[in-house]
């Protein structure tokens, strides 16, 4: 099995959660896919707790499917914490830094993004104790320009780091450490030095950055450039994981040797997934933890998802 590249002990809860953020319908609907294949993986695993945290806006949406499949799945419905006066301007994207800072009485917390499915075991990626943030390096350095990581650090009070990571796709370009951030694995308890938990200080780091950095091309990467940035601010211990911890699915046109090995397909549209047998073995799982009445109304809404995907 692929290890981590890099690398960070102390007695903590066992408890580890896993988060997603739900904003809007279609957020609603892609959820259940990641609901079911979390509980589907980790069946029997009573330490581990499913958490989606759900704007005010959109729970009047969560219907009787949505509510039903949660309950099956075991997952929680918490608040998403609103955005308040953290960014310049609107930044949907921020949501997940936003959960990620919600307080929670958990060893270890892992962030996914909705539009992913769990294929395998991703419960204790880290050891008891482990301080480390752990995250897949990006594909490509969708986040450059001339001086603007230079300007990043020197906003800090930094040089450039030394360590590098391999980035995912295409060529597999040695770089700055830059991560996607969709799938992130982190200790909740404080870290020694840093005064405060890292999603608390993840969000501290993004804010400032939002308004005080006099830098180009933020959004939507403004999470992206902020995790690096905030792991050498405070210090904090990371490893890069393989990509089958967040395994893209966009734009391959066939069925990959290394797909089978992953353990987090990222499926970003809907239409991406279809061919798959994850797919259809999640639907089923969908309809068993349904009365037969709400089997049509969900397809037809799956349907309609992955039509307006593969039109977008």
């Amino acid at each position: 099995m692929d290890q981590p590249e890099t690398g960070g002990g102390a007695d903590a809860p066992a408890a580890e959660a896993f988060i997603f953020v739900v904003d809007g319908e279609t957020l609603a609907f892609q959820s259940l896919f990641l609901a079911m294949s979390l509980a589907q993986a980790h069946r029997g695993a009573a330490h581990l707790r499913a958490i989606a945290y759900v704007s005010a806006r959109t729970v009047p949406m969560l219907d009787e499917t949505v509510r039903l499949v949660y309950e099956a799945a075991g997952v929680t419905i918490a608040p998403l914490p609103p955005p308040g006066s953290h960014w310049a301007r609107p930044y949907p994207h921020g949501n997940k830094i936003l959960a990620c800072a919600a307080p929670r009485d958990v060893a270890r917390t892992t962030f996914l993004d909705t539009d992913m499915v769990v294929t395998g075991r991703i419960g204790g990626l880290a050891p008891p104790g482990d301080t480390a943030v752990l995250a897949v390096p990006e594909g490509i350095p969708s986040w450059r320009g001339e001086g603007r990581w230079e300007r990043a650090y020197a906003h800090i009070g930094q040089d450039l780091p030394a360590e590098r990571v391999t980035l995912v796709r295409g060529r597999r370009l040695r770089h700055l450490p830059y991560f996607n951030a969709g799938f992130i694995s982190f200790p909740e308890q404080p870290l020694p030095g840093a005064e405060g938990r890292f999603g608390r200080l993840w969000l501290d780091m993004a804010s400032d950055f939002d308004r005080n950095c006099m830098v180009g091309g933020k959004r939507p990467w403004l999470d992206q450039i902020t995790l690096p940035l905030t792991l050498y601010r405070h210090g904090l211990a990371w490893r890069a994981l393989p990509d089958i911890y967040n395994y893209s699915l966009s734009y391959r046109d066939r069925v990959l040797r290394r797909e089978g090995k992953a353990k987090v397909l990222h499926y970003h549209r809907l239409h991406f997934l279809r061919g798959r047998p994850v797919l259809a073995d999640l639907t089923e799982r969908l309809h068993e933890a349904l009365p037969p009445r709400l089997h049509a109304p969900l397809d037809t809404a799956l349907a309609l998802m992955a039509g307006a995907s593969e039109a977008a």
